[in-house]
């Protein structure tokens, strides 16, 4: 399978890498507003983000959560507003907006739609992607141009220098879990901190250019003063903790 996905990704068929990093929070309260700093770097285009639901029958946006939501509310009194949310979502405008306005409601009723053992059942993607290279001011092109040259290929460097540089370079997605909001899950495979401690995790995946992740993480930490680290699948290196450590202090 890994010659298949090489041969895959070498056509230009597959993005070149496929990247999870997280970083812990103090607080799940506090996820909205870091994916909110995140999403708002001058280097993601607002065009290309969008919403995306894994696991709902027969669809893949905000509206096919309805279904979703209204099981807890069968079950649990209080929780009415619960279907309804999906459609009051869909009209809020920018995407963005609407991305930060379903997180803060998927926090508010955590508690309800809480289920451990399903929570890759559901599973609302936040896409982005970069702006073009060419429309990036100059300063950060060459940044970021800086590190592609380093950790990519030279025939990738001379692709994302080009006039059209590939769409599979430059995308990714911020997950996350209905059921497990939190995301603590990660902390049995990397093993939990000596204090016993799981602190909310945001999740964030990139596919495409290992330099391109490489600044949009060092953007990232610098912004929220944070750290990130690996969860799952290429590592980065060289300066970004790497391995299965539980150390993702923010």
């Amino acid at each position: 399978m890994d010659a298949i996905l090489r041969f895959a990704r070498a056509l230009g068929a597959l993005p070149p890498h496929e990247f999870a990093y997280g970083t812990q929070l103090k607080d799940i309260t506090d996820l909205p507003q870091r994916v909110r700093q995140i999403l708002s770097l001058e280097i993601f285009d607002p065009q290309k983000m969008n919403i995306q639901v894994s696991g709902t029958k027969g669809g893949s946006d905000v509206r096919d959560l309805a279904k979703y939501c209204s099981e807890p509310q069968r079950h649990t009194t209080g929780l009415e507003p619960l279907p309804g949310l999906p459609k009051e979502i869909q009209k809020i405008q920018p995407e963005l907006e609407r991305a930060i306005g379903l997180i803060e409601r998927l926090v508010e009723y955590r508690d309800a739609l809480r289920d451990e053992t399903r929570q890759d059942e559901v599973i609302v993607f936040i896409h982005y992607g970069l702006k073009n290279p060419q429309s990036l001011p100059q300063d950060v092109r060459d940044a970021i141009g800086s590190y592609v040259a380093q950790f990519d290929t030279p025939r990738e460097s001379q692709k994302f220098a080009g006039r059209h540089c590939p769409a599979n370079f430059l995308a990714g997605n911020i997950n996350i879990y209905p059921r497990l909001i939190e995301n603590t899950s990660w902390y049995g495979s990397m093993g939990a901190g000596e204090d016993g401690q799981t602190p909310p995790i945001l999740e964030i995946r990139f596919m495409g250019l290992r330099g391109i992740f490489k600044y949009i993480l060092q953007g990232t930490q610098n912004l929220l003063v944070c750290e990130f680290c690996y969860l799952d699948g290429d590592l980065l290196t060289q300066g970004f903790k790497s391995g299965r450590s539980a150390d993702l202090s923010c």
